[in-house]
């Protein structure tokens, strides 16, 4: 069984007004905030929100216990391997999501440095502009001293 499907006999569905049971769960999705009803057989189980795709885990009202649910011991074993796949598969989409963290902080830290090093040579490059500035003042006053000096030349 999918760990995203719920059982066959318990399915998470859209209300509607005249199917709903008295022991039936009423819950909203936390993601969409989409009105889903569970058959009480269902409380705690990760379902699919028919409306946004996110699974969602059926609250379990208060007061409920597991020996209230009279699952199968067969039932209740299908649904922890589907609770092992699921917590299986979410261990390898946080390990997925950290290396990618860690990627992007690299990144980070390397755009840091160039963006450092970019700054020392802008810096180095208008030092070096205003003493080609200064040089080329300084010439330019020599040369004129030296017309000033040698009318002739």
């Amino acid at each position: 069984m999918d760990p995203h499907e719920t059982p066959a006999n318990v399915p998470a569905t859209t209300p509607d007004e005249d199917d709903i049971r008295s022991t039936d769960i009423v819950f909203d999705c936390p993601v969409c905030g989409h009105t889903l009803v569970i058959d009480y057989k269902g409380a705690g189980l990760h379902v699919p929100c028919p409306d946004c795709g996110n699974t969602v885990q059926a609250p379990i009202p208060d007061g409920m216990r597991i020996s209230d649910l009279d699952l199968e011991p067969g039932e209740l074993l299908r649904q922890l391997f589907a609770t092992r796949r699921m917590l299986l598969k979410a261990e390898a989409k946080i390990a997925d999501q950290e290396a990618r963290i860690r990627q992007l902080t690299d990144l980070t830290r390397d755009r840091e440095a160039d963006d450092t090093q970019t700054a020392e040579l802008l810096d180095s490059l208008q030092n070096l502009q205003a003493s080609q500035t200064d040089l080329l003042a300084t010439l330019a006053d020599t040369l004129r001293a030296k017309t000033r000096a040698q009318p002739g030349l």
